[in-house]
């Protein structure tokens, strides 16, 4: 499973329960991320920190994950349309 936005109310909810259920989490975190509410995860998770604008390393991760399943709960007022663009573009790579 690979999560951006995990650090949020969200995902961070989302990562816990899927932790319950024995999955394998990935996490692509800003490295300005406020972890308060997965610092206690942090060590059942693997995280990758880069930003969802960087297009070549998100292309590196989504390949090497491999992942069956990405939860996109990204929400920054700065997070322009076009960096989703290219976020989804990435990933429709892999699909």
């Amino acid at each position: 499973v690979l999560i951006t936005g995990g650090a949020g109310f969200i995902g961070a909810n989302l990562i816990r329960e899927l932790i319950e259920r024995k999955y394998k989490i990935n996490l692509i975190l800003r490295k300005s991320s406020n972890l308060w509410r997965i610092k206690n995860l942090l060590k059942k998770v693997t995280v990758y920190n880069v930003d969802l604008a960087e297009k070549k390393k998100l292309t590196k991760i989504v390949s090497k994950i491999n992942p069956d399943f990405i939860g996109i709960f990204v929400f920054r007022a700065s997070v322009s349309l076009t960096t989703v663009s290219l976020f989804s573009k990435c990933l429709l790579t892999f699909v």
